[in-house]
């Protein structure tokens, strides 16, 4: 997904909404070192790399069916959350991005099949708000906060870019 999604980084300014986007999760913000989180967070470290270590969070709360973080030069870039399929249930899509259309407006609609993904950018982070098809009758919402810098620069390693 990270590829992807640095496509959609190259907005014209005068679309970016001016309200900056909050960088945390839970006790996570983007740019803590890996040493706090390491230090603070339950934790399994699913691979490390040349500059990319990339974790899975081992105790959550309820409604939080896993939640994956990426550091990158050792301090926090991206932060991936997927609710749990019952949360999704009694939560419809319009709750779910209801909060983040208040306080930062429309941003980008994408839709997909069988899903959708709502995005901002304030020009330092993105958010993206997914909702993706488990089974025909199942669907899970996901949240992704990235930090725009890293991934442009990261984006150099994925496939072409493409200019929006």
């Amino acid at each position: 997904m990270a590829c992807g999604i640095v496509a959609w980084l190259a907005v014209p300014a005068a679309t970016v909404h001016s309200a900056p986007i909050y960088r945390g999760f839970l006790s996570l913000q983007l740019g803590m070192p890996v040493e706090t989180f390491i230090a603070t967070t339950p934790t399994a470290e699913l691979r490390g790399e040349a500059g990319e270590r990339v974790f899975s969070i081992t105790h959550m709360p309820n409604d939080l069916e896993g939640v994956i973080v990426a550091f990158a030069e050792d301090r926090l870039s991206r932060i991936e959350v997927t609710y749990s399929a019952a949360y999704s249930a009694r939560t419809s899509w319009e709750e779910f991005v209801a909060m983040a259309v208040r306080k930062y407006g429309t941003g980008f609609h994408l839709p997909t099949p069988g899903g959708d993904v709502q995005m901002w950018d304030d020009g330092h982070t993105t958010l993206i708000l997914e909702r993706r098809p488990v089974t025909a009758d199942v669907q899970t919402y996901g949240l992704t906060l990235q930090d725009d810098a890293v991934a442009l620069e990261r984006g150099e390693q994925c496939a072409p870019r493409i200019e929006v």
